[in-house]
């Protein structure tokens, strides 16, 4: 699996690589233990500090969550049965995995940091999101707050 992911991600056209993330994520973190998720993870930022397109596509991303690529045949039918039951939960969560996912590779400016605040901040004080890189699971305004240091 860890080498089909690293080639899946380092492969995929850049307008691709937010809709394979956004996909890829609940899997992994329903699935497997915090020991693989450098698995995604080392990957997903190595092709973020590499190629430039692939940075704008996930900067584009964390501007318009919902609006990703998904008409690929590679990405037809449904995906994760939960994220479909709470549709108006995904432009939260999707905005939250590129955010901090463009700050692990330290891309990450001032400006979308406050991109990515203002989608976030409307969130309910219920919602939880994963962070990837910590394993940690929590309240989105936590979250945020992290963001908001950035």
């Amino acid at each position: 699996m860890a080498s089909a992911l690293a080639i899946a991600l380092g492969a995929a056209e850049p307008q691709d690589l937010p809709t394979i993330t956004a996909r890829v994520h609940p899997r992994i973190r329903m699935g497997m233990s915090d020991l693989h998720l450098p698995l995604f993870t080392k990957p997903l930022i190595r092709r973020l500090q590499a190629d430039a397109d692939a940075a704008e596509a996930f900067k584009d991303a964390l501007g318009d969550p919902t609006g990703i690529r998904e008409d690929s045949p590679i990405f037809a039918g449904p995906w994760d049965p939960i994220a479909d039951a709470h549709a108006e939960l995904q432009p939260l969560q999707r905005a939250y995995l590129f955010a901090v996912t463009l700050r692990q590779a330290g891309i990450l400016s001032q400006q979308d940091a406050a991109t990515a605040t203002g989608i976030l901040a409307a969130a309910s004080p219920d919602t939880v999101v994963h962070n990837p890189f910590t394993n940690h699971e929590g309240p989105l305004c936590l979250a945020v707050l992290d963001l908001a240091a950035h």
